[in-house]
């Protein structure tokens, strides 16, 4: 007769075992998905490791906890998750993820959906600059590829803003359609903050034969807010770091 802590040894030895899942990773169409991510979540919410599927869309998770949960994505789809299952292989479905465009006009100065603008375009719109928080515009400006933002000293002295190569005056800068920089001259976005914006379009590329010799590397153009609604309505924020830093906004 086994003694009692022998027993209790081995009862935790056996529950310390995690299960092993297998599954397939399929599309709307019932194709195999290769290379699409799993991620593999404990019932605490903590992460429990990741594998990728194979050239047939299969895939192993080795030790998943109990009442786990498994999420596939890939890019070009939209992420699907299910519960973890040892009894028999999980099947995972992948749907298309629909297709986003922007509407912008200043690469045409007409209203034209992104994809049919030959030109590299940014679009920084409402939400993504809420997300972002760079509060100086010329920060946000250097998440777009192919241009580099250049401050000659502590924040607040001159700042150029350079595409593809070109010089500080190529590119022209608008607000709400109207040109900011004079013609054939730079533009200090020192002082310019992402505040009461509502939208930024960066067209890179030359645009001379739309805006003049002054778009010969970009257009650069600005949106400011308007109201939803009819009623008046603020907004008013304030925020405090180190250094004595401070910022206070009240965007309408």
């Amino acid at each position: 007769m086994l003694s009692p802590v022998l027993v209790l040894s081995l009862s935790l030895s056996s529950a310390s075992f995690a299960s092993h899942v297998t599954g397939v990773v399929l599309d709307s169409t019932g194709r195999a998905v290769p290379r699409a991510s799993i991620s593999v979540t404990a019932a605490d919410g903590s992460s429990a490791g990741s594998v990728f599927t194979d050239s047939d869309g299969t895939f192993r998770v080795p030790d998943a906890p109990d009442g786990c949960t498994l999420r596939a994505a890939l890019a070009g789809f939209e992420p699907s998750t299910v519960d973890c299952r040892s009894d028999a292989p999980v099947a995972i479905t992948l749907s298309p993820a629909p297709v986003a465009e922007s509407i912008v006009v200043s690469a045409t100065r007409t209203e034209a959906p992104s994809g049919q603008i030959a030109s590299a375009l940014t679009v920084f719109d409402s939400a993504e600059i809420e997300r972002r928080q760079e509060p100086p515009l010329a920060d946000l400006l250097r998440l777009a590829p192919g241009t580099t933002v250049v401050r000659s000293g502590a924040p607040g002295s001159v700042t150029s803003l350079f595409v593809r190569g070109g010089e500080s005056n190529y590119t022209k800068v608008l607000l709400d359609g109207v040109p900011l920089n004079e013609p054939g001259g730079a533009f200090n976005m020192s002082n310019i903050t992402t505040e009461n914006l509502e939208r930024v379009e960066f067209v890179r590329g030359a645009n001379s034969t739309i805006y003049g010799s002054d778009a010969m590397t970009g257009v650069l153009q600005l949106f400011t807010l308007r109201g939803r609604s009819a009623r008046p309505d603020a907004r008013v924020s304030f925020e405090g770091g180190s250094f004595a830093t401070a910022r206070a906004a009240a965007p309408s």
